[in-house]
């Protein structure tokens, strides 16, 4: 009976562990889920918690593996996950690039350019339009 049940819970914690593995890229690099707003202690939790709702979805399919591939499994999870996340930053990584640009046009980053040891490192308004497109992103849906 303890075994039954230790067994159902290792595999309910390896189904969430490859719901992870699909929806932490996506909590890495969207900016308002960034470790600047998010701290990691916050964040790891608030994706096992979202990713336990993936969990009848993974069960089924680990019953059948092997320790091969559940891990040729995880690493395509992760690269699903990747791609998901590459794919909803891009505008994000967009804006980013337009302000990093603009404020090299206006010579605000000029300092950087010349002496890149003593310059600054990050853009302003970079920071802004990624911040201003986060907030459009969740105001609008």
């Amino acid at each position: 009976m303890g075994e039954a049940i230790l067994y159902q819970l290792h595999s309910l914690l390896a189904a969430t562990a490859l719901g992870f593995c699909r929806l932490a890229p996506t909590f890495y690099l969207l900016p308002f889920f960034a470790s600047g707003n998010i701290p990691t202690v916050v964040r790891h939790p608030i994706i096992i918690v979202v990713s336990c709702a993936l969990v009848q979805h993974y069960h089924y399919e680990l019953l059948n593996l092997n320790e091969i591939d559940i891990a040729l499994f995880a690493a395509r999870e992760i690269i699903i996950g990747l791609f998901i996340a590459c794919l909803l930053a891009s505008p994000f990584w967009m804006f980013l690039a337009i302000g990093s640009f603009i404020d090299n046009q206006r010579g605000a980053t000029l300092s950087s350019t010349l002496d890149p040891a003593t310059g600054v490192d990050a853009s302003e308004l970079a920071r802004l339009f990624n911040l201003f497109s986060a907030a459009v992103y969740l105001t609008k849906g």
